[in-house]
């Protein structure tokens, strides 16, 4: 998890991500499919300068994506199996 001990850095992340939203949500309504993108390939275009830093900005990707799975996704995916049953397995 990306844990950032300085309150006021923090801050000034969560107005940009607000702020991402808000623009995301006028313009898209509800739907971020390729706004996100575009952003991500943006700061990539900014941050990336050689192999190096490609690797990190792809390592934190791949961070990212895992934490929002194990945050987000399989807790819900938990709640489901609990509603529907979990899928059974046969045997051939």
């Amino acid at each position: 998890m990306p844990y950032i001990k300085d309150i006021f850095a923090r801050k000034e992340l969560d107005d940009v991500a607000q702020e991402f939203v808000k623009v995301g949500n006028k313009r898209f309504k509800d739907s971020i499919v390729g706004f996100l993108n575009y952003f991500i390939f943006k700061l990539a275009k900014y941050y990336i300068h050689d192999y190096a830093s490609s690797q990190r900005f792809i390592g934190e990707l791949e961070c990212a994506k895992t934490e929002v799975y194990r945050r987000i996704i399989a807790p819900y995916e938990d709640k489901k199996i609990k509603e529907n049953g979990d899928v059974e397995h046969f045997s051939c």
